[in-house]
């Protein structure tokens, strides 16, 4: 008796051990949301918090970002690195954000599936420092170095510090202002940090190298899993949604100024002058003006910054035409050519070393609309491009009758007269050209499977320096400094004449012959309408899906939200949003190749405009996925009605072809429950929805 009761007693003890130690008794419900306990340490930028107690920083927007498909609430529990470990792994806390991944935190600790940021580390000095220099390392030795007494990367400063053979002196410090106020007051010869403030005051000496950081939780939490599938939604719904965030909090220092080596600084202090050509004819690209006798451009504009940044001095060198220029890099006449394409076999077959690229664009097809009687296509190509090689060696397009011309602008001329049936040229030369009166009867088409990248070209010969400081100075410049410089030299200004009237309209052209005195009325008229019709297309191209013709996601996103608005004033409306994804799409895209995936995505686009009215919004929002908004709809059958439509109809569309004979469409449904829902939340909802129905076995539509 008394065995069996110490058997009873060891298996009751045993019992409430594992439900003390396996019971998920982290996360608790607050008012129906789940409540998840997150270990809060300061970092700079990516976890604070104010005297007000309000959060903010990287981690915390992340974590925010990732409540909106997950439905939590957070608790932040205030503690340092090492206590949030510990914590977590007492499993008196769910997550911590900002971990580094090392294979001994795996048997207690899960790891997100992707990293949440990618960060480094590095050395700062002040900018009027001229003892030490970026990478200098011979004179790193016995430097004095500032670091936070909480960082959790000094690991990576001692084994960068001996890869590179220097010895330094650590000083420890409470917070960032500490760490910065002894770099001002030469209290330390350089700081340790991610980022400073009053970046245009300091200058970089080294770049550690970078590292990915995680979300944690401690082993078998369910809530990974939630995480891992809010994370996948993110990136998918916006693949620079991390990199849009990350330069929200961080300032990289490098966007106001280069940092040099001595060395580098040494080849800029003789004051080179670096000798340029470039193609005459490449507008908006490169050009030359005649009356300053200097490039003109996007090229030109750009290595305008790049000499501010450097403080490298550039002349022009005229050239008649690009195969003139391409030859005078080859000879190594001159030190660069504005623009080469970003290939490095090109490059090599003209003894040029390429910079990092400056300008990256799609590649189109130009066509006359008047068709030409020629058996088969003669294709107008220039000569000497690099674009005409890749051309030439791809299979798909058919080019066994090319005639060559030195300059894009002959290639279309030789497409307007008939000459040629088709051209080939870069987005920015076509659209500039394009927007001309004289070439209103030429389209283009974009090659979707193409693209072109623009570098500076340097003569092999070079000094190497000379590439390493061009590339740091094309560092310096922003995306919005860039986007400025492309966006004034692409609009084609066209002085309005007399001729070009004439020229565009040729029907009114006698009675502005010999109507004079309405001469100046009818040019104004003319004006009008050619800024109203390139408007027109400006903006029915920027709603546009190129290949099927439907709304682009922006477009079908802000027709529906307009539409979701009118309809909310009628309280009766279901404003149903319907998300359509093919299934074994991809099947057909890798076994018969982007071709036919291309026709079959035409075609159920023209399946889904049949099944539903015009009056209703239909939008490619990327690769196989479409949306749907039923406007002014009352009863959600009717919506059933058309879901369970568009899956017939769909499916029907694997009866025309036998590529396409597995295909068919997983549908989900979202209905509007509250007057002041966004179209944002509508969406996610019906897409989670058309998930459930791929769960489900495909070919279907779920309700949300």
């Amino acid at each position: 008796m008394e065995h069996a009761m110490k058997k009873y007693i060891c298996l009751f003890l045993s019992t409430l051990m594992f439900l003390t130690i396996f019971s998920p008794v982290n996360c608790y419900a607050r008012d129906g949301k789940k409540v998840i306990r997150v270990g809060f340490y300061t970092m700079d930028n990516y976890q604070e918090c104010d005297e007000n107690g309000n959060y903010s920083g990287y981690f915390v927007d992340y974590l925010r970002e990732i409540s909106q498909y997950t439905g939590w609430e957070y608790e932040f529990i205030q503690m340092n690195y090492s206590a949030c470990l510990k914590s977590l792994n007492d499993r008196n806390i769910d997550l911590v954000c900002g971990v580094d991944y090392s294979s001994f935190r795996t048997s207690t600790l899960d790891f997100s599936a992707q990293p949440a940021v990618t960060t480094h580390y590095e050395l700062y000095a002040l900018k009027d420092n001229d003892t030490y220099y970026y990478n200098d390392y011979a004179d790193f030795d016995g430097m004095s170095i500032g670091v936070l007494a909480s960082c959790n990367h000094l690991d990576a400063l001692d084994d960068y510090a001996a890869a590179h053979h220097f010895s330094f002196e650590k000083q420890y410090f409470g917070n960032t202002a500490q760490l910065e106020k002894a770099l001002e007051d030469n209290t330390v010869d350089a700081i340790y940090a991610t980022n400073v403030s009053h970046p245009s005051e300091k200058k970089i000496l080294a770049s550690l190298p970078s590292f990915p950081l995680y979300f944690v939780t401690f082993k078998g939490n369910p809530i990974m899993e939630y995480l891992n599938y809010a994370q996948t939604v993110i990136l998918n719904v916006n693949p620079n949604f991390e990199h849009d965030l990350y330069n929200t909090y961080q300032r990289d220092i490098r966007n106001y100024r280069c940092e040099f080596t001595r060395d580098e600084l040494d080849y800029l202090a003789t004051a080179p002058e670096i000798t340029v050509t470039c193609d005459p004819s490449n507008a908006p690209i490169e050009g030359y003006n005649e009356n300053t006798q200097t490039a003109s451009g996007i090229a030109a504009d750009v290595l305008d910054l790049v000499s501010q940044y450097t403080g490298l001095h550039f002349r022009y060198i005229k050239s008649d035409s690009f195969s003139d220029a391409l030859s005078k890099l080859r000879s190594h006449e001159i030190n660069m050519l504005t623009a080469l394409a970003h290939d490095y076999s090109w490059a090599e077959q003209n003894h040029a070393l390429l910079t990092t690229p400056y300008l990256n664009s799609s590649i189109v097809v130009v066509r006359n609309s008047k068709p030409q009687s020629h058996e088969r296509d003669i294709v107008a190509l220039p000569n000497s491009f690099n674009l005409t090689n890749s051309i030439l060696d791809n299979p798909e397009y058919d080019t066994e009758d090319v005639v060559y011309y030195d300059t894009i602008e002959e290639c279309f001329q030789a497409v307007l007269s008939g000459s040629a049936d088709c051209t080939y040229a870069d987005n920015y030369s076509a659209n500039y050209l394009l927007s001309q009166v004289k070439y209103r009867n030429l389209s283009s088409t974009t090659l979707t499977a193409m693209t072109e990248a623009a570098s500076f070209g340097l003569s092999d010969q070079c000094d190497p320096r000379l590439l390493s400081i061009i590339n740091k100075g094309l560092a310096c410049i922003s995306s919005e400094q860039l986007d400025s410089i492309v966006l004034q030299n692409c609009s084609y200004r066209e002085d309005p004449s007399l001729f070009t009237l004439v020229y565009a309209y040729p029907r009114i052209s006698i009675p502005i012959i010999l109507a004079v005195s309405m001469a100046l009325l009818s040019l104004l008229l003319g004006i009008l309408l050619v800024h109203s019709r390139k408007t027109k297309e400006i903006r029915v191209m920027s709603e546009t899906d190129a290949l099927t013709g439907l709304y682009n996601r922006r477009a079908a996103e802000d027709h529906i939200s307009r539409q979701m608005q009118e309809d909310g004033k009628n309280p009766d409306c279901v404003r149903p949003l319907i998300s359509i994804d093919l299934d074994k799409f991809k099947q057909v895209n890798d076994t018969y190749g982007h071709l036919e995936g291309d026709a079959l995505l035409i075609a159920v686009a023209d399946t889904i405009k049949t099944s539903v009215r015009n009056s209703d919004i239909v939008g490619r929002i990327g690769g196989d996925e479409f949306i749907v908004y039923l406007g002014n709809v009352t009863d959600k059958k009717d919506a059933e009605a058309v879901a369970d439509k568009l899956c017939t109809a769909i499916r029907s569309l694997s009866t025309l072809k036998p590529e396409w004979s597995e295909i068919s469409a997983s549908i989900g449904i979202s209905f509007a429950d509250r007057a002041e829902i966004e179209m944002e939340e509508l969406y996610i909802a019906a897409d989670k929805a058309m998930y459930s129905s791929k769960g489900n076995g495909r070919n279907q539509y779920q309700i949300l």
